[in-house]
């Protein structure tokens, strides 16, 4: 397949892109593509449909901004009892695929947790609507 013919597809988040890259192959650790298997930021590049997982982390990193967010004192590993610290969400995300071997549903799982706390929002079509029927009640109202 051409690189022009590649058709990517749009998550609402990179969580959401990651849970359904884990149904695709086995999970890899290590790499973000080995043997025919996918670590958690493989499996989300792998969904959006890129076919060199290896070159595209610059496109995933311009589409989902907040997986690069620098933070100095860098974000917390959700393990208590580990105390490392990566400066970027993205290496989080690698950290607790390769070093804690969390399923990429669990990582995906965290990583929508922190994606609210930045205030990247996901909503389901369900919630969507209901929303709206909320909000036009309460003008209503």
């Amino acid at each position: 397949m051409e690189p022009e013919q590649i058709t990517h597809k749009h998550f609402c988040s990179f969580s959401e892109a990651i849970r359904e890259g884990a149904r695709l192959r086995p999970q890899a650790f290590g790499e973000l593509l080995l043997d025919g298997k996918t670590c958690a930021i493989g499996a989300g590049l792998e969904a959006m449909g890129y076919a060199d997982i290896g070159d595209s982390w610059l496109d995933a990193a311009r589409k989902y901004p907040y997986l690069a967010i620098h933070r100095t004192e860098g974000f917390p590993c959700p393990i208590p009892e580990c105390f490392c610290q990566p400066s970027f969400l993205y290496r989080v995300v690698i950290h607790l695929n390769d070093h804690h071997r969390w399923s990429r549903e669990q990582i995906a799982d965290w990583l929508e947790s922190e994606e609210e706390k930045l205030g990247f929002v996901t909503l389901i079509e369900g919630e969507s609507s209901r929303a709206q029927v909320e909000v036009s009640e309460v003008v209503m109202a």
